[in-house]
């Protein structure tokens, strides 16, 4: 049993790596070109119409409908514009919060119960490109098909990455992408969980020659499957993973994988976190 565990993670580890290779650059968040003020959360969704409100304000509407409670500070509490419908959670407060790390926290039945505003910067990341059109999961010419078995060898021959605060004081001053994430998905700290994610996701994002053979994994994967993987590998704490990954990349691509992978982990009622 533990053989076969090991191996479930290992795939998951291997899928969780490519999905986030398939890196875009993400749009900046969209003026409203008009005046007057919307929030609605609905079926764990958000519409937002605003035009410079500050972010304390847009927060404290979100505890008023959804019955949430936000926990930490906020690492620059300025004034937000934007304009969008009907956008997953998780998705949504990543275009609002900026760089703001954060973690969701989810009740019985798939209710939302906390919204943990958690540190920030821990480790810079390289700039990406900026492409001149959308990345799609077509394989990068050049670069052979790559099977999940082959790239998760390759995965594990990547040097170390670097760590810093808590990871650190855990993992020591650099750690593997196994290391991360086996800390994203059985740690029993929440914040160390939201952390390891993080810091994979920016090191991946920022090495181009990676990030290709990762996409070239990745071409073909449903979110279906994904999901699948994300539970076999996380358990009981399958959305919270597949929401910390859909809130720190900065690849709208890959957000809108794992939010899909999030909504079909709700439907089947797996894996609600804790």
């Amino acid at each position: 049993m533990p053989r076969m565990r090991r191996a479930r993670r290992l795939l998951a580890a291997s899928l969780f790596a490519a999905a986030l290779g398939m890196s875009v650059p993400a749009a900046a968040a969209d003026d409203a070109a008009t005046s007057g003020r919307l929030i609605r959360y609905e079926n764990d969704a958000l519409t937002v119409h605003i035009v410079r409100m500050p972010v304390t304000e847009v927060l404290s509407e979100l505890e008023q409908q959804t019955g949430a409670t936000v926990k930490g500070s906020l690492l620059d509490p300025r004034e937000v514009s934007a304009d969008f419908k009907a956008v997953p959670l998780a998705q949504a407060l990543a275009r609002l919060l900026g760089d703001q790390n954060f973690a969701l926290v989810y009740g019985e039945g798939g209710r939302l119960r906390v919204i943990n505003l958690l540190p920030g910067g821990q480790v810079s990341a390289a700039p990406r490109p900026v492409s001149a059109s959308p990345t799609t999961t077509v394989p990068t010419p050049g670069v052979a098909p790559v099977a999940l078995e082959e790239f998760a060898q390759i995965i594990d021959g990547q040097p170390p990455i670097k760590c810093d605060g808590q990871l650190a004081e855990l993992l020591g001053p650099v750690a593997t992408y196994r290391q991360l994430l086996d800390t994203a998905l059985s740690h029993s700290d929440a914040s160390l969980r939201m952390q390891a994610v993080g810091v994979a996701i920016r090191s991946i994002e920022g090495q181009p020659e990676l990030r290709a053979k990762l996409v070239s994994t990745a071409a073909g994967v449903d979110a279906d499957h994904l999901s699948q993987l994300i539970e076999s590998a996380a358990g009981n704490r399958a959305q919270e993973f597949a929401s910390n990954v859909t809130a720190q990349t900065r690849a709208t691509e890959v957000r809108a994988k794992f939010s899909t992978a999030l909504h079909h982990l709700r439907r089947r009622g797996a894996g609600a976190g804790g």
